[in-house]
């Protein structure tokens, strides 16, 4: 909190001292982003991506970490929405580290594709958000190469696969 009001501070964590710069205000709620950080949490490690692309809001936390603030999120959810506290804490199930999603909506401009920047319509390179198997990105490169003048009409790509990743299906979706 600062003079009242919460303050959402992207890049740091519970108990880190930082430097942060106000991006946005709302009514009771300030939205900041980490300058530097003062005094790091043990829990801090360095991202392997820009942590404003799309999915990467943890990226700097080691993994054990973000399971247990995950849990913690669910749990003040249901405590102060749903005025239902849990007698036990959430344990969120652990998953790959790096290539866990099976599904993935990526924007398409000029021809590339990437996820957006948080509060943006700006691109970044989402292979390098490790979300995806490369072997996804390679597909949609892929597909992407063998395209080009189907890209400018094109406002996204969806890409699902199975489970083993053996098989994929890219849907797309024009420009209306």
């Amino acid at each position: 909190r600062h003079d009242g009001q919460v303050v959402f501070v992207h890049g740091a964590l519970p108990g880190e001292r930082v430097r942060a710069r106000i991006e946005r205000r709302q009514k009771q709620l300030l939205f900041a982003d980490t300058v530097e950080v003062l005094d790091a949490s043990p829990d801090r490690r360095a991202p392997v991506c820009d942590l404003a692309c799309g999915g990467s809001s943890y990226a700097h936390i080691h993994y054990d970490r973000q399971r247990l603030l995950k849990g913690e999120i669910i749990a003040d959810a249901f405590a102060r929405i749903a005025k239902q506290p849990l007698a036990v804490p959430v344990t969120v199930a652990a998953s790959p580290e790096a290539a866990y999603r099976m599904r993935a909506r990526v924007h398409v401009e000029g021809g590339r594709w990437g996820f957006y920047r948080e509060g943006t319509h700006t691109l970044c390179d989402a292979a390098a958000t490790q979300q995806l198997r490369p072997d996804t990105c390679a597909a949609i490169d892929a597909f992407v190469a063998a395209q080009p003048a189907l890209m400018p009409r094109l406002t996204a790509i969806t890409v699902s696969e199975n489970v083993d990743a053996t098989a994929r299906i890219l849907q797309l979706e024009p420009k209306e």
